[in-house]
């Protein structure tokens, strides 16, 4: 399994939603509206304009790949630099990786952020 190309078609798509697009091919306005659902509307601002979906939970990222049909094996790695589980998992497939909050993607040993 290869990345998919971004489909950016929201004004600023952080993490989350630039991870599970390119792991699915789907846009990232689809991603953001999925996330926006679970969170039963998302947050407003006081002048009540959406604000962007910055911060992401493991639960949430993992709820929208369920929902579009991803497979999901959760494990952790520890004493390792993100750097060496690139190296590492360079020819084993393509994974959704989380640092410290932060989710990037990875995949024959190439790294999206």
């Amino acid at each position: 399994m290869t990345l998919f190309p971004l489909i950016k078609d929201v004004k600023h798509p952080y993490c989350g939603p630039t991870a599970v697009g390119l792991l699915t091919g789907v846009p990232c306005s689809r991603i953001v509206a999925m996330i926006r659902r679970r969170r039963r509307g998302g947050y407003r601002n006081v002048d009540g304009e959406r604000i962007p979906i910055r911060g992401t939970y493991s639960w949430e990222i993992t709820k929208v790949l369920k929902a579009l049909g991803c497979k999901i094996t959760q494990f952790t790695v520890t004493g390792s630099t993100f750097q060496k589980f690139v190296d590492d998992t360079r020819h084993a497939g393509t994974f959704l990786v989380e640092v410290t909050g932060h989710f990037m993607t990875c995949c024959t040993g190439l790294v999206a952020d």
